[in-house]
Formats: C-alpha cells, sequence, structure tokens
C-alpha cells in the first residue's frame, strides 16, 4: 500500500488523496479471489470540460486520447 501511494504521488498528475481509498483497496486485495478492481482517475482538465462542455463529447475526446 505504501509503495503505491509513494509511487501515485510520484507520477499522478490530479492530485487525489488516494489514502482515502486505503480501506477500499485492502479489501480488495484481502478479496482478490472475489473482487476484481478496475480504476484510475481521469485527469482534472478533462473533468473540468466534462463539467463545461457536457459528458458526451468529453468521453468521445477522452476515448480518441486513450484515457477509456
Amino acid at each position: 500500500m505504501e509503495q503505491m501511494i509513494s509511487e501515485y504521488q510520484a507520477i499522478g498528475t490530479e492530485g487525489h488523496d488516494i489514502i482515502k481509498y486505503r480501506e477500499l483497496l485492502e479489501h480488495a486485495r484481502e478479496n482478490k479471489d472475489q473482487i476484481k478492481l478496475i480504476g484510475g482517475f481521469i485527469p482534472r482538465t478533462y473533468a473540468k470540460l466534462v463539467m463545461r462542455e457536457g459528458e458526451e463529447a468529453q468521453i468521445k475526446s477522452s476515448i480518441e486520447k486513450d484515457y477509456i
């Protein structure tokens, strides 16, 4: 967990406090036979555009940029 948090802080540009997700992530790791966890954060620049231009336009843009 500490390594993941450290690596995220080193390369993450979104600025999320992933420590808040610690319990969820630890639960998923403890139950890895039953839980398949896939996740990520869209860059904040695109999240802001969703708010301004709408979800559909930004989903298309995000797909084009290989974010999703």
